[in-house]
């Protein structure tokens, strides 16, 4: 939901009356509808926030990476990665800087979201690993 994020776990119910075990039967489904309150763990991404993630795929043209951070699908161009060129041999993203890790599938990333965009019932996020202490944690 744009509004609130994603709910990762519902942590209570609030069920303080017998009214609120009652439900209200539909005459044309047959379906019981029941008003329920409860508390919930959510995970709501904002721009300029610092996630980690893990690499999910690499573009075979050397465009850039997707990241997946949770449920959020982040997508962090070749531009937005000083340092690196992509290695089509090893399929992965190389730096001749001995302090930059490649970024291949399954590695660990730091990544800021630079633009964050809810479409089709979820979040799609533009990062970057352009600031300090952002990019590759373990490979």
């Amino acid at each position: 939901h744009e509004e609130f994020g994603y709910i990762i776990d519902i942590w209570k119910y609030h069920l303080e009356a017998q009214d609120d075990l009652e439900g209200v039967v539909q005459d044309t489904t047959g379906d019981v509808i029941f008003n329920v309150r409860f508390d919930v763990i959510a995970f709501k991404p904002f721009d300029n926030e610092i996630l980690d993630g893990t690499v999910y795929s690499v573009n075979k043209d050397g465009s850039g990476i997707e990241v997946h951070s949770g449920p959020i699908k982040c997508y962090i161009k070749v531009g937005r990665m000083p340092g690196y060129t992509y290695d089509s041999t090893l399929d992965q993203f190389t730096s001749h800087m001995p302090e930059l890790k490649p970024i291949r599938r399954d590695s660990a990333i730091r990544h800021k979201i630079e633009t964050l965009k809810f479409e089709k019932n979820e979040f799609i996020a533009i990062s970057s690993i352009k600031d300090n202490y952002l990019g590759v944690v373990s490979s």
